[in-house]
């Protein structure tokens, strides 16, 4: 799935339909204006959190990560960005206190990814394609048998992107299930070819429930994986670049 380039200014609020799922992405790369915009929005511990990252870049595109994820979900929930309150469950999952809508978030490098539904649980995960030597080896540790037979029964050339694809789409349904480390890779089956990722009736699966699946390719070298609770949903998707959407 595509990303759409978003060039206007966001509106005041945003809505979903209830069977909807919105995708957003941004670059985390911002120029000084846009970085001191997105610092007001975040809370004390958030600000401790990126003051203790050691590389400035590191602490400039956390800010950047979570300054946009508190813009867009403030547009959603019809709040400034920096009212919202977060709680966490016991693997760490974090939700809006109070009513609002269920999301996840993701960042690889240089790009965010954050995911929004108004009532299915969504996981969502990105990573940037690269050479992947160490692929096999992290297979075995943590891919299913089926999903280990598969991979030794790609192509070699496709074998990287493939490895990627597998990887997101496992952390996007233990994101969405919100189990953590509890929750071992190997105790359920992904598609691994990255060929796959267009046919939707082969993404559900079952762990706790039914799950679906969805490939991304938010931008160039990165793809990803959106995993949603129950069956396919309509799922719409953006891409912001840097520039500065505005504040609710």
């Amino acid at each position: 799935m595509h990303f759409a380039p978003w060039a206007l200014k966001l509106p005041d609020r945003l809505h979903l339909g209830a069977r909807a799922v919105h995708l957003w992405a941004w670059e985390v790369d911002r120029d000084v204006g846009d970085a001191t915009l997105l610092t007001t929005l975040l809370s004390p511990e958030e600000l401790d959190r990126a003051s203790g990252l050691r590389q400035a870049r590191d602490r400039s595109r956390f800010v950047a990560a979570r300054g946009m994820m508190r813009n867009l979900l403030a547009r959603y929930a019809g709040c400034p960005g920096e009212s919202l309150r977060f709680v966490y469950g016991p693997h760490g999952k974090p939700a809006l206190s109070g009513r609002g809508p269920k999301f996840s978030l993701s960042r690889r490098d240089a790009l965010a990814i954050l995911a929004i539904s108004e009532s299915a649980a969504v996981g969502v995960d990105i990573e940037r394609l690269a050479p992947a030597p160490d692929a096999a080896a992290i297979l075995q540790e943590n891919a299913s048998p089926a999903e280990i037979d598969a991979y030794a029964r790609l192509p070699e050339e496709g074998r990287a992107k493939s490895f990627f694809c597998w990887w997101t789409r496992k952390e996007a349904v233990v994101k969405a299930i919100g189990g953590g480390l509890s929750i071992p890779l190997s105790s359920f089956d992904v598609p691994i070819e990255a060929e796959l990722a267009d046919t939707p009736a082969g993404f559900v699966r079952r762990i706790g429930g039914v799950w679906t699946l969805r490939h991304l390719e938010p931008h160039a070298d990165y793809c990803g994986a959106l995993a949603l609770e129950g069956s396919l949903r309509t799922v719409k998707a953006w891409y912001l670049g840097r520039g500065w959407p505005g504040q609710p």
